[in-house]
């Protein structure tokens, strides 16, 4: 089972660069808007920003690497540290992967269409862990 239902990666401004969504509801540019504008109204009470937030049964945790806002959801039965440790581990798999392409990055989503194609990558991919554990 997955620590993490649902990721968004996107920038500060909300353009979503890539998403992994099993049940998409809602649109991916609108939830990357909605998230933008609720760290904006965030950072007015605190500089930090939003960290988290829950939604029913759903969890949500926010993190910024490289200027990269990365989201997450997961159900409230996991820990929030071991949440917290696999979006963190996604954000830094992402920021090395596009170290080039980043600084330049001109607003084409579909440069980063491929992540979860890199072994390793989708953190539902319970293979490609088994594979770096032991090769």
């Amino acid at each position: 089972m997955p620590i993490l239902d649902d990721i968004w990666i996107m920038t500060a401004s909300g353009i979503t660069m890539y998403n992994r969504v099993e049940n998409e509801t809602v649109d991916e540019q609108l939830f990357g808007g909605f998230m933008s504008a609720v760290n904006a109204f965030a950072t007015q009470i605190d500089t930090s920003g939003i960290s988290g937030f829950q939604i029913g049964t759903k969890r949500f945790i926010r993190v910024e690497k490289s200027g990269v806002h990365f989201v997450a959801n997961f159900d409230r039965s996991i820990k929030d540290k071991k949440a917290m440790e696999e979006l963190q581990a996604i954000a830094n798999r992402f920021v090395t992967t596009y170290a080039a392409i980043l600084p330049s990055w001109s607003g084409d989503v579909d440069a980063f269409k491929d992540f979860h194609a890199i072994p390793g990558n989708d953190p539902g991919n319970v293979a490609g862990k088994f594979q770096q554990a032991f090769w």
